[in-house]
Parts: structure tokens; C-alpha cells; sequence
């Protein structure tokens, strides 16, 4: 800390290795698979004025140390790439006064594809042409306490370069990721309400156009369009409990040919969850997943009657 701002810096690694023994959907079976992924990264946030405030984010992310050795009389090769990407983001904050600001923001996205996408695994074939996502995003937002709640509307927009989607299922034996750019604007209206000094609630809506480039070169609805929330909370003493939901409409998927546009059911995620803590180091608890034991798709492939897909888990506790 520098007076009224602040530097952060730091780094990160992340060691990955996969081995695949005899996996029938793949044509390169027996193999070892690995990457190195670190990064380093400062955060700059900068007082301005009583009123200003900028922060400045910079991370550079490598992937090292890529390499595909297969035990088969497959020819060695390696074509997981070594790369790197620097990823900014600068935000600027104004307070109007003590209890509303406003806020916009700019940033890059970077998020490299998990090993079994690029390479397959069980089920999925390799995709070994796979890149990494890479985005701009924007934000504008105002925010507001009034009373006893706090409200937070934003503005959104993003555009992300070789997004991963999937094409195929895993019954047919044929499932496989691909890039296709996607993007996506939108709007979110947030509300924390502290009723009383035991119960609180949250509420949220958030209305989206997310799109996905189909393989015609044409952008087609993909996604969740429509996102409500809701919890209520409740703490006293010794006994806190939370019920939540969260709802997902106008939901749109890729078809079995991995081109966008195919309808999906809205899914209802519920959950509740309770505490008691009798003394300061004990404490007991019970989470109830799935109230209305409800069968969710929950999978970027949508099942359909000749197809492989995932759904919600029955409702369960613990």
C-alpha cells in the first residue's frame, strides 16, 4: 500500500499431465499427454481523487513444456503449441456520492482448452487443431445503496475469438470440440435487501443475446438468454439457512452437427442449506440439492432421443 493505493503482484503454475490407456474413439491410443501453464500478473489500483479511482490488471500467461508422446507406432509428434498472451484490463470508478458510482471497464480474456478436448479421452475424439478462447470485454455499471438495499445495474458486451463448442455425442462415438467465434451484449439488475438483522434476501435478472458462429458463417442464438436468481437468508446466533434458485430460460444449443440454433428446456437450479454451530469450533450442518428433483440438461450438449447427454442429479442431501 502507497498511501490511498495499492500494487499487487504475483504468479502462478499449474502442472497438467493425462494418461490415456486404450481408449477405443481415439486413434492414437496409449499416449501421455502434458503442458506447463504459469503466469504473472500486477494489479495497480490507483486514488486518483476522493472521487476517482482507476485499476490497472496485467497478466501474461504462458503454456510451456507442451508434448504428446504417444506409445503407438503412431509417429511422434507435438502439436499442442507452446504460447503465451498478455491479458489487461482497466476499470474506472466515480463516485457521485456516498451512497451511488458508476463504473466502466475494459478487458481481455484468454483460457486455453483442457488437455482431454485437445487430445480426447473415453468418448471424445482429438481435436488437436483446438486453440485457446481469447475475448474483449466491456462493462458499464451504476451502482446504488438506498436504505436498506443495495441495487447494481451493468451493461455488457463481449466478443471472444475461437470459442470452444462441441459437435457430435458421445453414444455415436463422435463427439468432438471445435472453435467458432461467439459474443454476446447484455443487461443485469442485481438487488441485496437486509430486511432485519436476521434475514436478508437477493434477487437478480439478467436478459442476454448470446450468439455462436455456425459452420455457414452466420452468428445463431446460443446459450442462456433469460437468468432470474433468487435467496433468501436467515442468521441467529447459532442457526444460519439459505434457499436458493436459479433459473435459466430461452435456453439455445448446437444440433448433433454442432451448428447453434436448436432449442433447450429452461432448467430450475434450487438448493437449500443450513447450519447450526453449537460452539465457536464445532459446527453441523445439511445442504438439500434439487428441491423439486427436477431432470436439468446441464451440458453444452443437449440430449436429444438418439443422443448421449447430461442431466441434473435427482435431488440429494447431505
Amino acid at each position: 500500500e502507497m498511501g490511498n493505493n495499492k500494487l499487487l503482484i504475483g504468479a502462478s503454475f499449474k502442472k497438467e499431465d493425462m494418461d490415456i490407456y486404450g481408449t477405443i474413439l481415439s486413434a492414437k491410443q496409449y499416449a501421455n499427454y502434458s503442458r506447463d501453464t504459469y503466469s504473472v500478473y500486477a494489479a495497480y489500483d490507483w486514488a486518483m481523487t476522493d472521487t476517482d479511482n482507476l485499476s490497472i490488471n496485467m497478466r501474461e500467461t504462458f503454456a510451456k513444456n507442451c508434448s504428446a508422446d504417444y506409445k503407438t507406432t503412431v509417429d511422434q509428434s507435438n502439436d499442442a503449441k507452446n504460447l503465451n498472451k498478455f491479458t489487461p484490463e482497466v476499470q474506472y470508478i466515480k463516485k457521485i456520492n456516498d451512497d451511488s458510482s458508476v463504473y466502466a471497464k475494459v478487458g481481455k480474456s484468454f483460457r486455453l482448452p483442457e488437455l482431454t478436448r485437445i487430445y480426447g479421452s473415453s468418448v471424445i475424439l482429438p481435436s488437436e487443431e483446438l486453440k485457446p478462447e481469447q475475448g474483449t470485454h466491456y462493462e458499464a455499471g451504476y451502482k446504488l445503496n438506498s436504505g436498506n438495499a443495495a441495487w447494481r445495474l451493468a451493461l455488457y458486451k463481449y466478443e471472444i475469438k475461437d470459442s470452444i463448442g462441441s459437435t457430435g455425442s458421445a453414444s455415436a462415438g463422435n463427439l468432438r470440440y471445435f472453435n467458432a467465434d461467439s459474443k454476446s451484449y447484455g443487461l443485469e439488475l442485481t438487488c441485496d435487501v437486509q430486511h432485519n438483522e436476521n434475514l436478508s434476501s437477493s434477487y437478480g435478472v439478467a436478459i442476454s443475446n448470446p450468439k455462436m458462429k455456425s459452420a455457414n458463417d452466420v452468428f445463431e442464438k446460443y446459450g442462456s438468454r433469460l437468468q432470474l436468481n433468487a435467496s433468501v437468508n436467515y442468521q441467529k446466533d447459532k442457526f444460519g439457512s439459505s434457499l436458493m434458485a436459479n433459473y435459466l430460460g430461452k435456453r439455445f444449443d448446437n444440433d448433433v452437427d454442432g451448428h447453434p440454433g436448436l432449442k433447450v428446456k429452461p432448467a430450475l437450479y434450487t438448493d437449500f442449506h443450513a447450519t447450526y454451530a453449537p460452539e465457536k469450533n464445532h459446527k453441523f450442518f445439511f445442504h438439500v440439492n434439487n428441491i423439486f428433483d427436477r431432470e436439468d440438461i446441464t451440458t453444452d450438449t443437449a440430449p436429444l432421443d438418439d443422443r448421449l447427454g447430461y442431466i441434473s442429479v435427482g435431488r440429494n442431501f447431505m
